[in-house]
């Protein structure tokens, strides 16, 4: 299924495949250092939420699909009040609502690195830390056997 789009919102769908995750933004959002496609967002603004959907597709392809193929992943930009809400939704397994908590005092970027400075860092482990830096708001909910995170940025923000 290809986008769809009103004034007021757009939709775009995936499989839970990699090679998928570029084009299906690319589908949602337009090009990288565009408005948003609902006119709401600045660029930047755009392009933060655009990163951090990035990363959460990312994680429901490894992480919630334990790197399945061909699960679906549904996606929904539509304008708030304040700003635009994207939601993203999966049927795989539902991440730890810790994650989802505002942990910035507690998170030390220092600690990705060895007593000797070097980058012998994890391969995972900051993605929710950078997802909440970029977007102004986190939900989930599961609703029907689909797991739906919504993303929340203000303009202005």
């Amino acid at each position: 299924m290809g986008p769809e789009s009103n004034e007021d919102c757009r939709t775009a769908s995936l499989t839970s495949d990699p090679a998928d995750v570029a084009p299906a933004i690319d589908a949602l959002m337009g090009p990288l250092g565009n408005q948003d496609p609902l006119g709401r967002l600045p660029a930047a603004a755009a392009d933060d939420l655009r990163l951090a959907l990035t990363e959460v597709l990312n994680n429901c392809i490894l992480h919630g699909y334990e790197d399945q193929r061909g699960r679906p992943i549904e996606m929904a930009l539509r304008v708030t009040p304040s700003g635009v809400a994207l939601n993203v939704a999966d049927q795989g397994r539902t991440p730890p609502e810790s994650l989802l908590v505002d942990q910035a005092d507690a998170f030390d970027p220092l600690a990705l690195f060895d007593d000797k400075g070097s980058e012998a860092m994890a391969e995972s482990g900051r993605g929710w830390a950078m997802i909440r830096m970029l977007t102004d708001g986190l939900s989930l909910e599961q609703r029907d056997g689909w797991n739906i995170l919504t993303m929340e940025k203000t303009v202005g923000a």
